[in-house]
């Protein structure tokens, strides 16, 4: 009767697992057989150097395809940032370099002082009980001084008693300046032409450093 034997599954990997007949002793594959077993031997080996080699598998081509979109993300990232600053360069306005760098000074005066800067004189005075308050350029001819004159006598609702060739204005520094030292201006059409030059001569001598700068009395000839 033939004997069979429950023997562990590590037993498996050997040549001759069991044996047995009615003839023969029992034999069992002893560590011995394992150890010199020629397909025993070259499992075990197979799996040593495969271990080993675990150890130093190089990169699989999925790996290295991986590698590859970043390298390109990385690139296109590196693009975009220097398209972003060169952008950022061109927008960027240059400063240029201001008029006064440049020797070309421009001043605007205000216009409430437009007056006193550019060297316009202010008269006060007195027409009868009107009071008279006008100001006018000395570097401007004869002619300005009259235009300047009638626009204030038409604001003040006087231009109905000019009769150019009967005004007289006589000029002094002061209020209080004696009648005596005021300067005589006629506006007659061509006389005030014709003497404008020395009446610059005289109001640049004799006008107050500060507003008013004149003080003038208007008087109407007798026809």
């Amino acid at each position: 009767m033939d004997t069979f034997y429950i023997v562990p599954a590590e037993t498996f990997d050997c040549d001759v697992i069991l044996a047995a007949d009615g003839s023969t002793e029992r034999q069992f594959p002893s560590e011995v057989q394992e150890a010199h077993s020629p397909q025993a031997h070259y499992q075990r080996g197979s799996l040593r150097e495969i271990e080993e080699l675990g150890l130093t598998i190089p990169p699989s081509p999925q790996q290295n395809t991986n590698i590859l979109p970043q390298r390109a993300y990385d690139r296109v990232q590196s693009y975009r940032e220097a398209q972003s600053m060169q952008a950022v360069a061109q927008s960027t306005p240059i400063p240029h370099a201001s008029q006064t760098e440049q020797g070309q000074v421009h001043r605007t005066a205000p216009v409430a002082a437009q007056g006193t800067s550019s060297g316009h004189l202010q008269v006060l005075g007195l027409w009868d009980q009107t009071l008279l308050q006008m100001s006018f350029d000395p570097n401007a001819p004869g002619e300005a001084f009259y235009q300047a004159f009638h626009r204030w006598a038409v604001r003040r609702n006087r231009s109905g008693d000019i009769e150019r060739h009967r005004i007289t204005l006589w000029l002094k520094t002061s209020r209080d300046t004696p009648d005596e030292t005021a300067y005589e201006l006629i506006l007659k059409e061509g006389d005030l032409e014709d003497l404008w030059g020395m009446a610059v001569d005289w109001i640049q001598g004799n006008k107050n450093p500060k507003p008013p700068h004149l003080y003038a009395t208007v008087e109407l000839q007798a026809v």
